[in-house]
């Protein structure tokens, strides 16, 4: 549910879905992280201002956590 939600939000914001990609990496039963592994010319897309467009995701994520008791780190990866 959660890749699938920030798949949908990169694909707002970037048009090639070859500049990106998402893993989802368990850390324990309650932590994950979301690695988004970006272009250098897309990183700035989703990080955004002062870094405003990847806290408002994160903002959203730790909203499932209500749901599934699990927290999430967004990171944010350049790609080669």
């Amino acid at each position: 549910m959660i890749v699938e939600f920030v798949e949908n939000y990169l694909s707002l914001l970037i048009d090639d879905k070859d500049s990106y990609n998402i893993e989802l990496q368990e850390i324990s039963e309650n932590f994950s992280h979301i690695n988004i592994y970006a272009k250098e010319d897309c990183i700035g897309l989703i990080v955004g201002k002062r870094g405003m467009l990847k806290n408002s995701l994160k903002t959203v994520i730790n909203g499932c956590k209500i749901k599934n008791g699990k927290a999430y780190k967004i990171n944010v990866i350049q790609k080669d």
